[in-house]
């Protein structure tokens, strides 16, 4: 008589098919945090590792190729996006974005995570490091706000000159005739073609920007309430003792033309985080993203696969020399 001996290869296979199911998220969807607040989530590729990225409003779909052999979890912060929209000054700003982020971390059952952080949520996400270091594997920053309010380079002269005069007369126009009610994506896309430009290292590069103005939480005269709630708690700032616990290895990605965001910034950034290295992108302003796609995405995705981009430098602490 045989015994029946089950074939381990298929056991295996079964085995792997069924972490394979577990790790599939839906493809989007809300994270209820309390009674009022809810974030909108969406989620591509299926790999091993995973990568979160707030503002996904603005970066789900220029950062999608990075999911070929990864999980990509984009979400709207609060007051954002499809997020809820907040009014409530006193559920907005810096402590409840590092929380929020913790709760999409805890409602997906991520144990380690690498984070990818736009502009203020550059500093956000290194924050965010400084206090979980156990659940994160690398941090990417791309035009992140400065670690300090208080550095010489933050005296500078707004970039106003780039701004078109009739445009903005053309805005002042909208907002007399009731444009804001009335018509409140145009004069989203108004608002736009006047102060992209700002945003960009070339002028011509705005020309194919789209920005979300197809969602409430972004009109101007609601994202700018939001962010005025969240820069009014940080009157003055110095991370640079907090973030020095940050064990994660960090890319800070910059353009030399950021107008919004100053270069210097993040080459302190690089300087004083303990495992980190700086790449500039020539010619490129505050949205490196979609001024230099290919060369963004070639370097994102090196460094999430465990190497440093080619040309990016360490930063030498208490100097801007760089090796």
């Amino acid at each position: 008589m045989h015994l029946l001996r089950p074939n381990v290869s298929a056991v295996v296979v079964l085995l792997f098919a069924a972490c394979a199911v577990e790790r599939q998220f839906p493809p989007q969807g809300y994270i209820d945090i309390d009674d009022s607040v809810r974030l909108h989530y969406r989620t591509i590729g299926d790999g091993p590792d995973t990568v979160v990225v707030p503002a996904g409003m603005y970066l789900t779909e220029d950062l999608s190729p990075l999911a070929t052999h990864r999980t990509l979890i984009f979400y709207d912060m609060r007051g954002r996006g499809r997020s809820s929209r907040v009014i409530d000054g006193s559920k907005l700003g810096l402590d409840h974005d590092i929380d929020d982020l913790e709760a999409v971390r805890r409602h997906f059952g991520i144990s380690r995570m690498s984070l990818v952080g736009f502009s203020y949520l550059g500093a956000m996400v290194a924050l965010y490091a400084a206090e979980h270091p156990e659940h994160v594997n690398r941090v990417v920053q791309m035009g992140a706000m400065p670690p300090r309010s208080s550095a010489p380079y933050m005296e500078r002269t707004p970039p106003t000159a780039l701004i078109d005069t009739a445009k903005v007369n053309h805005l002042r126009e909208m907002e007399s005739s009731g444009a804001l009610a009335s018509n409140p994506m145009g004069y989203c896309e108004a608002y736009w073609d006047t102060y992209l430009v700002m945003y960009v290292g070339i002028a011509a590069s705005a020309d194919s920007i789209t920005l979300p103005c197809n969602l409430r939480n972004e009109w101007p005269q609601n994202f700018s309430v939001t962010l005025q709630h969240v820069m009014s708690k940080l009157p003055e700032w110095d991370w640079r003792v907090q973030v020095r616990t940050v064990a994660a290895p960090t890319l800070t990605l910059h353009g030399d033309a950021d107008r919004i965001a100053p270069p210097e910034g993040g080459r302190e950034w690089a300087a004083i985080l303990p495992d980190a290295r700086l790449l500039i992108f020539p010619n490129v302003g505050h949205l490196i993203w979609a001024e230099s796609r290919t060369a963004f995405l070639d370097a994102v995705d090196q460094f999430l696969d465990g190497q440093w981009p080619r040309g990016s430098r360490v930063v030498e602490a208490g100097s801007q020399a760089s090796r």
